[in-house]
């Protein structure tokens, strides 16, 4: 997996268009994958510098529309129509782990050595962070975490989910599809969810969308890479 060739105009690609550094600003740093995401399908990047010169931090979330069209909006301000994403917290995140079970295993539970989805199987380690990390003491954003999300297809919706730093942090967005006839739906989060993640969706879109994965290397984040999370060149 590469980031796309499509970015903001502070971003400059590195390594095989596997590494985004942002040159200057605090903002303008919209990343994009190469590719739409399939359901299942981890996207997972690890921060390799911050900066104490800004406030903020990165942001991750999917994109309903190709990036040349998020690009093409944002040539004076940076506009979040059409993505739809969640702030990494700068403060420990191990109370937010979800029990939900988007897949099993449910991520930072027990000590399986394999995450196994439809899309495929990685190895759990994969998504750790690269240094020993205390999740009650910890932020993901420090040098050295692992942020990223998943999401899939549950009936009538799209659930996306937020990982960091080994842990399924629970739905941040809870898509509808528009061409949805029946007025029962599973637009609920889990009960099993933690209260915070309990929502009702307001998004819709239709049940073919494509799905970008979009990072904003935004704040005090300054650095991040591509974590390669299958084999096959997936």
């Amino acid at each position: 997996m590469r980031f796309h060739k499509v970015h903001g105009k502070n971003i400059r690609l590195d390594q095989n268009d596997t590494i985004a550094y942002r040159m200057e600003s605090f903002s303008h740093a919209l990343v994009f994958s190469e590719r739409p995401l399939f359901p299942g399908e981890l996207f997972m990047v690890e921060i390799e510098e911050t900066t104490s010169d800004w406030t903020g931090a990165i942001k991750i979330g999917l994109s309903i529309v190709p990036p040349e069209t998020i690009i093409q909006q944002c040539n004076k301000d940076v506009i979040y129509e059409n993505i739809y994403h969640t702030t990494v917290p700068s403060r420990p995140v191990g109370h937010m782990r979800c029990t939900c079970g988007l897949y099993k295993p449910v991520f930072g539970i027990g000590n399986y050595d394999w995450i196994i989805t439809p899309f495929g199987k990685t190895e759990r380690k994969t998504i750790l962070p690269v240094r020993q990390y205390d999740p009650k003491e910890d932020c993901p954003t420090d040098v050295g975490g692992r942020v990223g999300l998943i999401f899939a297809h549950k009936k009538k919706t799209i659930h996306v989910h937020s990982i960091m730093n080994g842990f399924d942090c629970g739905p941040f967005e809870i898509l509808r599809f528009d061409n949805n006839t029946d007025d029962s739906d599973d637009s609920h989060a889990s009960d099993q969810d933690n209260s915070h993640h309990r929502f009702t969706s307001s998004h819709k879109v239709n049940s073919d969308v494509k799905l970008w994965a979009v990072i904003d290397v935004y704040g005090g984040t300054k650095k991040i890479r591509i974590i390669q999370l299958y084999s096959g060149g997936k």
